[in-house]
């Protein structure tokens, strides 16, 4: 599980995002923090599963959607590359996404909550 997450923070490193995901709040627009949704595990004879959900809180600049949306769009058109790189990583998708107003910090702005998901396959002893 954590190899994913940290191949996925990797990736919208490499997209070009201010992401985090310590928790600790940032102004630093637009800002991404990344946090572990949910996980489970469970194994075959020969086989072991797991499923991971990785949510992304997304700090927008402004009070428009425009660029909460365009963020979820662009990570979703490249989530293909951590299953490329990661032969291990059978599903991955966006799971959900939501839009809201963020009034805590000033000046209402938007917050995206994008969660996503990835189905891990292993052989045992990998």
């Amino acid at each position: 599980m954590e190899e994913i997450k940290t191949q996925f923070y990797e990736l919208l490193k490499t997209l070009g995002y201010n992401a985090t995901d310590t928790g600790a709040y940032e102004e630093n627009f637009p800002w991404l923090m990344l946090r572990t949704d949910g996980f489970t595990h469970y194994e075959t004879m020969d086989m072991f599963f797991e499923e991971v959900s990785l949510t992304l809180d997304i700090f927008s600049c402004y009070s428009g959607e425009k660029e909460v949306m365009d963020i979820i769009a662009n990570i979703t058109n490249n989530i293909h590359i951590l299953k490329d790189n990661n032969k291990s990583i059978m599903f991955c998708s966006l799971q959900t996404s939501k839009i809201i107003d963020d009034s805590k910090k000033g000046p209402i702005k938007k917050h995206g909550v994008a969660t996503y998901k990835f189905i891990i396959v292993k052989p045992k002893g990998e």
